[in-house]
C-alpha cells in the first residue's frame, strides 16, 4: 500500500504509518475492491490533512482480529469530521470538500464495496481525527480469501 500511495503522499508532509500483525487470518474480499476502499480513505485523509493546521500530518493504518472478524482502521490527525456530518458521510453526493473538490461518491462507493464483500465500514471521531473501520469476515478454508 505504501508503494501505491507514495506519489500522492509526502509532497505536503503527510506520513503514512502501516501496522499490521503478522498473524492476521485471511479475509473474505476482492483485492481490487479492498485497494479501492483503502485508497479512497487515504486520499480523503490526505485532503483533510492538507486543509488542517497540524504540522505533523499523519495517516495510520492498523489492523486487529476481534470477535471472529478482522478490523482495519484508517485514521488521521486532521481534527475529525464535524459531528453533525458524521451520519451523512456515506450518503451519495455528500461531500465536505465542496463541489469543486469532490463528487461525494467515494465513501458511498466504499460502503457498497464493503457490503459486497460481506463486510462493513464505519466512522467515528477519535482524539485526533477521523477513524474509519473496515470489518471483514474470516475466509473459510477454500474460500480463496485475501491474506490478512
Amino acid at each position: 500500500m505504501t508503494e501505491i500511495t507514495s506519489g500522492s503522499l509526502g509532497s505536503a508532509g503527510e506520513a503514512l504509518q502501516v501496522t499490521l500483525p503478522d498473524d492476521l487470518p485471511a479475509v473474505l474480499g476482492e483485492p481490487t475492491r479492498i485497494e479501492q476502499v483503502l485508497l479512497n480513505l487515504i486520499g480523503n485523509a490526505r485532503d483533510a490533512l492538507r486543509t488542517s493546521h497540524v504540522s505533523d500530518r499523519r495517516i495510520n493504518i492498523d489492523a486487529a482480529e476481534a470477535a471472529g472478524k478482522v478490523m482495519v482502521r484508517v485514521s488521521d490527525n486532521a481534527g475529525g469530521i464535524p459531528p453533525d456530518m458524521l451520519d451523512r458521510v456515506f450518503a451519495p453526493f455528500f461531500t465536505t470538500k465542496g463541489k469543486a473538490n469532490g463528487t461525494g461518491l467515494g465513501l458511498s462507493i466504499a460502503r457498497t464495496a464493503m457490503c459486497a464483500m460481506d463486510g462493513s465500514i464505519s466512522v467515528r471521531n477519535g482524539s485526533e481525527g477521523a477513524v474509519f473501520t473496515l470489518t471483514f469476515e474470516h475466509a473459510a478454508a477454500g474460500d480463496g480469501g485475501l491474506p490478512g
